[in-house]
């Protein structure tokens, strides 16, 4: 009998344990049912962004620090000899298996800057929005500090990236600021 009562009482409280689970992460938004697919697509070669770095070294002075996270000593080897560097635009295929929008808040690189190679974590826009139940694409910037990889040599080292996009179920008010906590993550495919 004392085992049966031990037994209820565990089950209870694991049923406990899972409901208040379930309300917590309703409340915060984080749900496992809205799945995000992106997946590397292709590349093409940026040399416009490394001419925009020779035309306007004082630009990059920022924006090589804060959307390409690299440290003082690089950001002054990329914009002091950009010619060192390939750049590339590379493409991203977005998926909405769900049957709700999605807004696209922001990109984050866990290891930037591994062999050598820089992606920028911004977005093309403020958001992104992919309207339920389709695809979309989008665009980021890589920059490679050895000029010597081929496209597909490129392509290869950026399976060793951890890029994710920062993602959430479209809100009602677009104007209001997202808590970091009520994001989702989807990792990039590449």
């Amino acid at each position: 009998m004392k085992k049966i009562v031990i037994i209820v009482a565990a089950v209870v409280l694991v049923a406990a344990i899972a409901v208040c689970g379930v309300v917590i992460a309703k409340k915060n938004g984080s749900s496992a049912s809205l799945p995000f697919n992106v997946s590397f697509s292709d590349s093409a070669i940026a040399d416009e962004i490394l001419n925009d770095v020779i035309k306007n070294p004082t630009g990059w002075e920022k924006n090589a620090t804060v959307f390409f996270g690299m440290d003082e000593a690089k950001k002054n080897e990329f914009i002091e000899q950009p010619e060192n560097w390939l750049a590339f635009n590379l493409f991203l295929d977005l998926g909405n298996p769900n049957d709700k929008d999605i807004l696209i808040t922001g990109i984050e690189i866990e290891n930037n800057g591994k062999n050598g190679i820089y992606l920028s974590n911004r977005l093309e826009s403020t958001y992104i929005v992919v309207t339920k139940n389709s695809s979309s694409s989008m665009c980021m910037m890589a920059l490679f500090d050895d000029n010597e990889p081929s496209v597909e040599e490129a392509e290869q080292m950026l399976k060793d990236m951890n890029v994710y996009i920062k993602y959430c179920e479209y809100p009602e008010d677009i104007d209001a600021e997202i808590p970091e906590e009520n994001l989702l993550r989807a990792k990039v495919s590449f």
